[in-house]
């Protein structure tokens, strides 16, 4: 065998080590999960949570970490075309979950008055069978 096959060889198998050990140790997160999303138009600052949203178009999604539960805000911003681009991380709420009677056929939220602001109570997102409540 030539020392050109026999320096191939050897280099072929230390790639191929190097990326089934970089495979078995890459870390993987099943714990974290994502639901669907949804849109909610605010016409005046409200709370949710520990967050305060200004007016504006937001994209509210469903998530999980470990057994946490959570909604994320992310402000919207349409441009001239009206398409819709994601502007900027408004933050994430911890919010309890509950089932809901149906699938919700739209996103919708109740609010109620608290100290002369609106606050979120609940929200639901289109097509999913739960109520999020804060």
């Amino acid at each position: 065998m030539s020392i050109r096959k026999l320096t191939l060889t050897v280099l072929g198998c230390l790639l191929f080590g190097t990326m089934m050990a970089s495979a078995f140790a890459a870390p993987t997160n099943k714990a974290t999960t994502n639901g669907k999303k949804g849109e909610i138009t605010l016409v005046q600052p409200v709370k949710v949570g520990t967050l305060v949203l200004q007016p504006g178009t937001y994209l509210v999604q469903y998530r999980t970490s470990g057994e946490k539960h959570f909604l994320r805000f992310t402000k919207l911003k349409r441009d001239p075309i009206y398409w819709y681009w994601a502007h900027s991380k408004a933050g994430d709420v911890v919010c309890g979950v509950e089932p809901a009677a149906k699938v919700a056929a739209e996103t919708s939220f109740s609010t109620v008055s608290d100290h002369d602001a609106l606050r979120i109570t609940d929200i639901t997102i289109k097509g999913e069978r739960v109520v999020y409540h804060f």
